[in-house]
């Protein structure tokens, strides 16, 4: 290629016709800017082979930066203004947009310089139909090099593409959008810049949720969808610290900055076809019988030292590739033999150093990670929980056997890949989307929830849950971490539990209605009975019967109404024993009654015992204390202690006491009180203080006896 290009260089020295012809002038339009390494190695190779002999004018369009109608319509003012009378020979315009900037916009200058183009993607041979252009198509090898790429990783999960929004980004992912289809790839290669919204985030996200199983094409990206400049270094560190994965791509310009290969375009070789072009105009020969060159100047090329971190052999390569960044290709100058070699011995014995220690580290670190893994495998083979990995899409990227089986895969079946709509109905997706995408938001767990899942064969099951934000090394949320436990069984259980226990509240609510209804039935007879007996004595005798019968009925009425069944809460019970009592035994006096109670609950035996005692002295005083009035007072205390509970019944009436009335000890109301005070173990004291006091001392039991404190 360069004897060509040399040959068509225009005649210079003594065999010219002239002694000093007037230097040639040249104008190189580029379509980028000053600084941009395909721009920079393209004009290398463009002067590099026109000679030095040739005037050569640079102008930068600069559209990686700038992309405006009123722009370019300026910068053609500005070319006019500039080189009108420059005498210019030839206008080289390289990429696409200064390309398109000449083709479809027309000033005086270029109406009849000839015109060069190269490193054209876009092109067609109907762009134009003016006989003084000319040019080197810059063929598209995209589509050979995805070929390839799935030739050396077929488990790839994800080929990402990156891309930003200018006039090249927009043709490469519209030419890769075609391929997915016309290949049925479009479930593997992803496009994230479709919208043009794309951020360099954007496509780190998905390198990091795609896991070990992505491949990036890296097409440009030069500017993101702020305006801010992006260069290709930052890029590729980024992919780095992604995961590392491999990344193509079809410009040579990147296989400094980490790109292992592809079918790539060499600026410097686009640059020195045009040159020859130039040099065979200047040389006489007519613009149109120079065809523009479509074979495309692209070549296999791979970076040699990323190969292996890949696990690609080059016996896997397609023939006739290039291999760059290999080592051994250079010799020294003999001067500087002697120390460069001692300088090379010095280094080398530093390395050999340094790489025994790493290697001491490495070792260790190869142990205790072989150790980590050989303890995840046991967790994630043995556990009965289901353990599972999702990305922050919601598609699985790794789960256990126990996981798969729940769900109702086979053992030849893996879940990965797949999301819950997979498997799970609409309502129960959205519960659990719900619930991930609130723990990747705030980055905090959600632990120990139940949820409810149907399986296909309408099978229900209560899992217990907890999902945990999963980070990557830099401590970005990358996914969720989940753990589910079936607790079928124990929900089921705890249901049949409680539903048995309802029941049994019921029953034993319904037991203590009809007690009541009997026993009422029971003090309704009494009553019945007393109505027809005359003598003052046996109606004194069933009045006191029914007394105990309906005081004996309350203590099942409370417990009917109450809400636990182990007890009753004493004083409300008592205070409404003492409101029956005169309303029964004097319905003429006027009484006032005052309570003052401790919370107790008493079970609803000793409720009886205590309901009988407090009923008879209730009587007692209600009868006897106020034979001459029609007005009293009666007041009731219920106060407890650490070890007793103390009762104390007063009245305001004439006062009695045992040593004052003995004759009371023998009466059948005394003889009942004394009896179940001693069945409690308690005491009981009878005293005249301003009317008629009664104390009734019994002892506070433990949580297992009668009476406790609430």
């Amino acid at each position: 290629m360069w004897l060509l290009i040399s040959s068509t260089l225009p005649a210079t020295g003594s065999d010219a016709e002239e002694p000093n012809p007037p230097p040639h002038r040249v104008l190189l339009v580029n379509s980028y800017h000053i600084g941009l390494e395909w721009a920079e190695r393209l004009t290398d190779g463009f002067v590099g082979a026109l000679g030095a002999d040739i005037e050569i004018y640079h102008e930068y369009l600069d559209t990686k930066r700038f992309v405006d109608t009123n722009y370019e319509n300026e910068f053609l003012a500005l070319l006019q203004a500039k080189y009108h009378n420059r005498g210019l020979d030839s206008v080289v315009v390289s990429d696409d947009a200064a390309y398109r900037l000449v083709i479809d916009r027309a000033i005086p200058l270029l109406e009849s310089i000839p015109i060069v183009f190269c490193g054209v993607n876009d092109y067609s041979p109907g762009d134009y139909s003016d006989d003084r252009i000319t040019g080197i198509a810059e063929v598209s090898a995209i589509g050979d090099t995805l070929n390839l790429i799935f030739a050396l990783h077929p488990d790839l999960t994800r080929l990402i593409v990156v891309t930003d929004n200018t006039l090249n980004g927009r043709n490469h992912a519209a030419f890769i959008d075609d391929y997915a289809r016309r290949h049925q790839q479009s479930d593997r290669i992803v496009i994230p810049n479709e919208s043009g919204r794309a951020t360099l985030d954007t496509f780190v996200r998905e390198i990091e949720q795609a896991g070990p199983g992505a491949v990036v094409y890296y097409s440009d990206y030069f500017v993101d969808p702020d305006g801010k400049e992006v260069t290709a270094q930052e890029s590729f560190r980024r992919f780095r610290s992604a995961g590392d994965p491999p990344v193509y791509g079809h410009v040579a310009t990147y296989l400094d900055h980490g790109l292992l290969g592809g079918k790539l375009t060499l600026p410097e070789e686009q640059g020195a076809l045009a040159a020859s072009y130039v040099a065979r105009i200047l040389n006489g020969e007519a613009v149109e019988s120079i065809p523009v060159h479509q074979d495309g100047p692209e070549n296999y090329v791979f970076n040699a030292q990323l190969l292996p971190r890949y696990g690609i052999r080059r016996s896997e390569l397609p023939e006739n590739h290039a291999l760059v960044n290999t080592f051994g290709e250079r010799l020294l100058a003999p001067e500087s033999l002697l120390r460069t070699g001692i300088r090379v011995i010095l280094v080398l014995l530093s390395l050999l150093a340094g790489m025994l220690v790493i290697a001491v580290m490495r070792k260790r670190s190869a142990r205790q990670l072989a150790y980590e893994r050989e303890l995840f495998q046991v967790l994630m083979s043995e556990s009965p929980d289901m353990i599972f990995f999702k990305d922050r899409r919601g598609h699985f990227i790794r789960t256990n056997r126990t996981h798969d089986a729940q769900i109702g895969l086979s053992p030849s079946e893996s879940s990965v890949g797949r999301t819950d709509d997979d498997f799970y109905p609409p309502a129960v997706v959205t519960e659990q989307r719900q619930i991930e995408d609130q723990v990747i938001a705030t980055g905090r767990s959600s632990k120990d929830f139940l949820e409810h899942h149907v399986s296909s064969d309408g099978t229900e099951h209560w899992m217990l849950c907890s999902k945990m934000p999963y980070r990557n090394v830099a401590g970005e949320i990358i996914g969720i971490v989940g753990l589910s436990r079936d607790v079928t069984r124990e929900v089921v259980a705890k249901k049949n539990l409680t539903d048995a226990l309802e029941e049994r509240a019921t029953l034993l609510k319904e037991v203590h209605h009809r007690v009541k209804n009997n026993m009422q039935l029971i003090s309704s007879i009494l009553s019945l009975q007393r109505g027809q007996v005359h003598d003052e004595a046996m109606r004194s005798a069933l009045e006191e019967a029914q007394l105990r019968v309906y005081t004996m009925a309350m203590v099942h009425e409370h417990l009917y109404q109450s809400a636990s069944f182990a007890g009753l809460m004493l004083g409300e019970y008592l205070e409404a024993v003492l409101i029956h009592i005169m309303g029964f035994v004097r319905p003429g006096l006027e009484i006032t009654h005052t309570v003052h109670a401790d919370p107790l609950t008493v079970e609803p035996d000793t409720a009886i015992h205590i309901g009988l005692i407090v009923s008879e002295l209730l009587s007692n005083a209600v009868k006897h204390a106020f034979p001459h009035h029609t007005r009293g007072s009666i007041e009731m205390s219920i106060k407890a202690d650490n070890q007793h509970l103390r009762l104390t019944i007063r009245d305001n009436g004439v006062g009695m006491s045992l040593a004052q009335n003995p004759e009371m000890k023998t009466t059948m109301g005394t003889q009942i009180v004394n009896a179940l005070v001693q069945q409690l173990k308690g005491a009981i004291t009878i005293y005249t203080d301003n009317g008629t006091v009664s104390e009734v001392v019994l002892p506070l039991f433990t949580r297992r006896d009668p009476v406790r404190a609430v």
